[in-house]
Parts: C-alpha cells; sequence; structure tokens
C-alpha cells in the first residue's frame, strides 16, 4: 500500500464547517474520510489503483487532488515513501471563475527513475498559473466582501448615531414646549 497523510487548512479562517474528504477509485466513490481536529488525515492507498481526492467544506471551493499507484511489476513486494500535502481551501464568492478546480490541483504517480512516487511536476506547472489566477480572484472577493460588509457596518453606526440624535433632539424640543406651557400657565395663574 501507499501511505498518504496530509492536513487541511482554511485561507483567512482557523477552520470550515462540514469539511470532508471523499475518496474515488476511478469514477465511483469509495468513503468520506474523517478528519482529525487539527485538519490531518493518513489513508492507506492499495496499488495499481487510480483515486481521486476531493477536499470540500461548506461555502469553500472543493479541490482535488489524483493519485496513481500504478507501479512496474519489479516494485510491486516494495514499501513506499509516505506521501504528504497540504490543501488549503478558499472560501467561495459568487461570480469567480473557479472552473479551474474540477480538475486536480494536483498529480501524485508512480517515477521509474526514482523508484518512487512524486508530484507530476509538468502537470502542476501548467496549471499552477491557472490556479493562482483564480486564487487571486478569490482573495479579491475576500477582500472586496470584507469592505462591503465594513461599509454597511458604518452605514448602520451613522444611521444610530442619526436616530439618536434625532431622538435627544425630540426629547430636547419636548422639554422647551413643557417649559412654555408651564411658564404659560403661571403667567395665565398671576393673570387671575
Amino acid at each position: 500500500y501507499l501511505e498518504v497523510k496530509g492536513r487541511v487548512t482554511f485561507k483567512n479562517e482557523s477552520s470550515g464547517t462540514d469539511e470532508k474528504i471523499d475518496l474515488y477509485e476511478g469514477n465511483n466513490f469509495i468513503k468520506s474520510v474523517p478528519l482529525e481536529r487539527n485538519g490531518k488525515f493518513t489513508i492507506d492507498l492499495d496499488i495499481n489503483k487510480d483515486y481521486i481526492f476531493e477536499f470540500s467544506a461548506e461555502g469553500h471551493v472543493t479541490k482535488k487532488i489524483s493519485i496513481n499507484t500504478e507501479v512496474p511489476e519489479k516494485y510491486a513486494d516494495r514499501s513506499f515513501t509516505p506521501i504528504y500535502f497540504a490543501v488549503e481551501l478558499f472560501r467561495q464568492y459568487q461570480g469567480v471563475n473557479t472552473l479551474v478546480f474540477t480538475q486536480p490541483v494536483g498529480i501524485i504517480k508512480f517515477y521509474e527513475g526514482i523508484g518512487d512516487f512524486d508530484y507530476d511536476v509538468d502537470y502542476s506547472s501548467e496549471i499552477r498559473s491557472k490556479i493562482d489566477k483564480a486564487e487571486e480572484q478569490l482573495e479579491q472577493a475576500r477582500r472586496d466582501k470584507l469592505e462591503e460588509k465594513r461599509q454597511e457596518e458604518i452605514a448602520q453606526r451613522q444611521q444610530e448615531l442619526a436616530a439618536q440624535q434625532a431622538a435627544e433632539e425630540a426629547e430636547r424640543l419636548r422639554k422647551i414646549e413643557e417649559a412654555k406651557a408651564a411658564a404659560e400657565a403661571r403667567r395665565k395663574a398671576e393673570e387671575q
């Protein structure tokens, strides 16, 4: 088997909700893999299979990693160095094109030249610029959302302040009217 270890983290957040890893063999769902409290996971994969790891959390962009565990016959009885990777999930924002994440963000496979598993560097460099662009757009959308929220809070504070000032002005006018009425009552009493 091939041992896979990793960790799921969240960009600008301590954790997500309903975070999970769905494991597929080919296109067939196998199981959901639980995450430890700190986002870590460990999975043993059978040799000579093709797996997709799908990392997801509510309200976040789903990412996939492909791991092909096929090895030449002469390596079949060998043990392999565990694979470790970290996956960072971004909050999903409306209007940001995340189509690039429908394909794996990384591919891991066996390389006979090193006699072990490693990342497909050609694939990674090819898709990296697309991923970086999508992640930049997600980050900009996050900043825009924060600014929008800040502006809403400022507007709400201004409304609250205006309401408070209006209430204070109404109270001041009420006291003036009371004082006028009392003065008028005194004046009439003195005339009588």
